[in-house]
């Protein structure tokens, strides 16, 4: 062979190795099969989901949108977790300075189902201490109450303040349904706690009397929870694992929840020649309520 064809030869081979070299360095790392998850340093995991989540709910907090409507941030997440850190993840407060993101951020991590009901007394104790703070409604403001009944008397002879009350009630009612929309991360993680804890023993039960006190006092609805317990201890009337001291403890418990309570403006009337009518509704543990509970308690129907 000629040495002119083998200078030929050798540059094609060249030329045909730098193609090759260049193809490999664009073509993209193999994609990580769906069914395999990442590994990575196990106390970094729920560090690094926690850190995304929190961006999550201050994007929630600036724009009044849940980035997601379920319960659903495990199924999107690549790392593996430790099932132990989820339960303390859980049981912690993961945001100090807004509950919003806090009460989001905890809402999502119960997507990795967390066994809840295992929890150790001590960590129990600690998640229904920080179970996510509900922001309180600002109708239920006592300042509030009182600026509005200064305004309903004379509001029925001066167009300027009724104007003013019109305006204040308008305000008001936007305020309420910010929040209320604020506390739907807190509700959502509260309900799926009281749900993840054993039917059996006191868990479930003093998840949801701690939730109906909270609610009282930020006058969020109580319909719901008050259903629940109502159906628990109804259910669990002739339960033999609920011991006669425990039932007398729940009962001191349930009475001493009696009194306390919330008003907020429900609503404000107005009239063409009359003082305006500002309406109340209250948040409360009633005597029908505690009367029913202390039945189911002392087995029989109220």
């Amino acid at each position: 062979m000629s040495r002119a064809r083998l200078i030929i030869l050798g540059i094609a081979a060249s030329a045909a190795l730098g193609a090759s070299r260049s193809l490999f360095a664009q073509a993209p790392s193999p994609a990580r099969p769906p069914s395999g998850p990442v590994l990575i340093a196990p106390e970094a995991a729920v560090r690094i989901a926690v850190e995304r989540l929190r961006a999550e709910g201050r994007a929630f907090r600036a724009t009044g949108n849940l980035p997601r409507q379920q319960s659903d941030f495990a199924r999107t997440y690549a790392y593996v977790v430790r099932p132990a850190d989820i339960v303390e993840a859980v049981a912690a407060v993961q945001d100090r300075e807004d509950a919003a993101v806090d009460a989001y951020i905890r809402w999502q991590l119960l997507s990795f189902r967390p066994d809840l009901a295992g929890m150790d007394a001590a960590l129990y104790q600690r998640l229904l201490r920080n179970l996510p703070r509900l922001a309180p409604d600002p109708a239920a403001d006592p300042i509030v109450h009182e600026q509005f009944e200064s305004l309903a008397l004379p509001a029925g002879r001066s167009a300027e303040i009724r104007a003013e009350l019109e305006r204040r009630w308008d305000a008001l009612r936007f305020e309420a349904s910010q929040v209320e929309l604020l506390n739907q991360p807190a509700l959502k993680f509260r309900e799926a706690v009281a749900e993840a804890m054993p039917e059996t023993g006191l868990r479930r039960l003093g998840v949801l009397l701690r939730d109906l006190e909270d609610r009282i006092r930020a006058a969020s609805s109580t319909r719901g929870v008050k259903s629940r317990i109502s159906a628990l201890l109804r259910a669990r009337m002739t339960d033999e694992t609920l011991g006669l001291e425990q039932r007398w403890g729940l009962i001191r418990h349930v009475e001493q929840l009696r009194g306390p309570e919330t008003r907020i403006v429900r609503d404000v009337v107005f009239y063409a020649d009359a003082p305006a009518d500002v309406r109340y509704s209250t948040f409360a543990v009633r005597s029908a309520d505690v009367a029913r509970w202390t039945a189911y308690l002392n087995r029989h129907e109220p």
